[in-house]
Order: structure tokens, then C-alpha cells, then sequence
């Protein structure tokens, strides 16, 4: 069922009626507490690099752990979003996925499944500020960008490119507006690393490794507070695989993003233990699931 939420409705995100613009109206699908007290939001990359998704997760995991209800919200794009949302769905975190077009239609279509199973349970919602019949349209992203950053108590971005990208555009936007934003630093040389670490350069973006940086820098009390332990920070990087998932992660090596049919045939892997192997390897974090059940090394 659709709720049309006006800017004078008790419902109405109280932070992000305090932003300049803000839409006099919000249509939602689905059940997550907008007014929640920590309220992070998570942006990125189309492009996610199996960095990104170790981050994003890891920090997922961490809020769920030291925060009372966290609230994720994200862009369900491609990339860093949509990881950022399943995570949430993953740990039974409230999750606000924020569209560019009315709820009629569902953009990327790659993620209406997704989409569905998520606001199906209690803790996830589609949120617009346009109404039914409003399609996708280029000029709406950014608008929708302002959403992300006007709901949300802080705003990280876990992997940018310094050329272009929504993501750099929701973390100059929060800042413009007072909002906390979080960058995870990676490599030198690195594409998408290059726009976290020109947001910390230029002084936008506070460094972010875990979520006790985060929590730390706003004055969050958390259940647990005392610094990572050399073991949580090196959970950063997948175990290494054995047996069967030793098979598997050569061949993703050298055929990145291939499904479950075309392993079963080049590895001669029974289908049956080849899925209870690719579900033992993600829940490791040695590959990512992609859609089109297609699969990637980590």
C-alpha cells in the first residue's frame, strides 16, 4: 500500500524538513522509521570493486551490533547502494531505499525482486517525492541525491571515482547542509578509491575505516566503544579458499561474473555441491553474488 506523507504530518522526516526545498509531499511503500535517531546513510559507485562490498558490509554488520535500531539509507542503484540495502535486509536493519521516479515502475529493473522481498518484511522502505506516473528522469537523480542526504544523520560514501558520480554529489550536498559525511580511503592509483580520498583531502569528508569512527565522530553512544581489535580490522580481507571453493575462485579468476551453470559445467562440480559451496564462500566473503545470479571473486 502507497502512504502520501505531507511536509506537516507527524510521519514526515523531521530532518529532512528542515533542508532547503524539501518536498512538500513524500510517497513511501513499505514499513522503516524515518525519524529514527541514528539514521546513516550509505552511497558509492555503480562500479563497486569487492573493496567496497568488505567496507560496506563490515560497517553494516558493526552499526547493527553497537547502535540501538540504525537506519540504512541508500539510492537502490547499482553498485554500492543496492549492497548497502541487502546488508540491511541481511541484519534486519531498517533499510529507506530513495527513488528518482514515482512507484509505479521500478528503476533499475535489475533490483524489483529485491525491492519487493524488501518491503514485504517490516523493516524496508521505497520512498519519492514524485507521484505515481513520474518516470526516471536524468535531472531527477539529483533531487533524489538531496533526499538521501536530507533524511539521514550522516552521509558515507564507501567507493567514488573523483570524476564524476551522485555519490560526490550527495557528500557536497550534505555538507552544504550541515550534515556529517564519512569517506572510506583506499589506495593511491585506485579509480574508485580517488574520490574518497580528495572528499578527506579537501576536508569534506571525515576518514572512516569502521564503524566505531563513525559512531566516535557523532558522539553516538555505542554498546561497544572501545577501538577495533587488530582481528575485527583484518576481517577486511576474505580467508583464503580450500577444497572446492579453491576451484571455484580459479575459475572466477580468469571468468569473473559467471553463473552457477557455467561452473557446474567447466568444474564438473555436481550442481548441488557446487550452490552449497557458493553459499559457504559468500558467507566467508571470498565471492559477491551479482544480479543475474551471476558470481565474482571477493
Amino acid at each position: 500500500m502507497h502512504t502520501a506523507i505531507p511536509i506537516d504530518s507527524d510521519n514526515y522526516p523531521r530532518r529532512l524538513a528542515l533542508t532547503p526545498g524539501a518536498p512538500p509531499v513524500l510517497y513511501t511503500h513499505g514499513n522503516a522509521p524515518l525519524n529514527a535517531p541514528h539514521t546513516i546513510a550509505i552511497v558509492g559507485t555503480r562500479s563497486a570493486t569487492p573493496y567496497a562490498l568488505r567496507f560496506i558490509n563490515n560497517l553494516v554488520d558493526d552499526l547493527a551490533r553497537m547502535l540501538p535500531q540504525p537506519v540504512i539509507v541508500s539510492g537502490l542503484a547499482l553498485g554500492c547502494d543496492i549492497m548497502a540495502h541487502r546488508r540491511a535486509v541481511e541484519r534486519r536493519v531498517p533499510t529507506v531505499a530513495v527513488l528518482a521516479h514515482g512507484l509505479h515502475t521500478l528503476y533499475p529493473a535489475a533490483h524489483s525482486q529485491f525491492a519487493r522481498s524488501m518491503v514485504a518484511g517490516d523493516k524496508g522502505m521505497l520512498l519519492t517525492a514524485y507521484p505515481e506516473g513520474i518516470p526516471v528522469h536524468r535531472s531527477n537523480f539529483l533531487a533524489r541525491n538531496k533526499i538521501v542526504a536530507g533524511i539521514s544523520d550522516c552521509v558515507v560514501v564507501a567507493e567514488s571515482a573523483a570524476d564524476r558520480g551522485g555519490a560526490l554529489h550527495t557528500a557536497r550536498y550534505a555538507a552544504s547542509i550541515g550534515r556529517r559525511v564519512f569517506a572510506c580511503p583506499g589506495r593511491i592509483g585506485d579509480r574508485y578509491s580517488s574520490g574518497c580520498n580528495m572528499l578527506i583531502r579537501q576536508g569534506i569528508a571525515s576518514l572512516c575505516e569502521s564503524a566505531a569512527d563513525l559512531a566516535g565522530a557523532m558522539g553516538w553512544q555505542a554498546a561497544t566503544t572501545a577501538a577495533p581489535s587488530e582481528a575485527v580490522q583484518q576481517t577486511l580481507f576474505a580467508p583464503p579458499p580450500q577444497g572446492p571453493a579453491a576451484a571455484i575462485a580459479a575459475y572466477l579468476t580468469d571468468n569473473p561474473d559467471s553463473t552457477a551453470d557455467q561452473m557446474a559445467a567447466a568444474l564438473s562440480i555436481p550442481m548441488g555441491k557446487l550452490l552449497s559451496t557458493l553459499m559457504e564462500m559468500e558467507f566467508l566473503d571470498q565471492i559477491i553474488t551479482l544480479p543475474g545470479n551471476r558470481f565474482r571473486n571477493a
